[in-house]
């Protein structure tokens, strides 16, 4: 623990030893979405022809709640599946709204992109039922790693 650290808090000193660690200028997997000659040849290829309809669809489809009582519900039934639903359908939508923005390029995708990925950082934890039995994740009690 760094000296002086309030919890929860990102300090300075975090910061700076990260980005060390950071390579210089941008980076990322794929292409950028300004390079529109790939992103259209794509947008023509099999698998990402119905990739911009799915999108529009989920456009109209409101985001799932994740309640706390989805996640609990393992820990009173067994029942992983109702929780898992809905974290892999939010988690599926990021997916699909970035490659349609990226096909389209119009920004009408980029709102619930924003909502979605808002919703996914805030959720009390982002481990899997099964990895966390005891509900150290969920609770927030954790190791602290040296």
């Amino acid at each position: 623990m760094i000296e002086n650290e309030v919890p929860g808090k990102v300090q300075p000193e975090q910061v700076r030893t990260v980005s060390m660690m950071l390579s210089e200028g941008r980076s990322g997997l794929g292409r950028p979405i300004g390079d529109r000659a790939a992103w259209e040849a794509l947008a023509r290829t099999t698998p990402f022809e119905t990739v911009v309809s799915e999108a529009t669809r989920l456009l109209e489809t409101p985001l799932s709640a994740q309640p706390d009582e989805l996640y609990l519900d393992y820990s009173r039934t067994g029942n992983r599946v109702r929780w898992e639903e809905v974290a892999r359908n939010r988690r599926g939508r990021v997916r699909v709204l970035v490659l349609a923005e990226c096909l389209e390029n119009r920004g009408r995708f980029l709102p619930a992109l924003a909502e979605v990925v808002r919703a996914v950082c805030a959720e009390r934890t982002w481990v899997m039922l099964a990895h966390d039995q005891r509900q150290r994740q969920y609770d927030q009690v954790v190791a602290d790693h040296p």
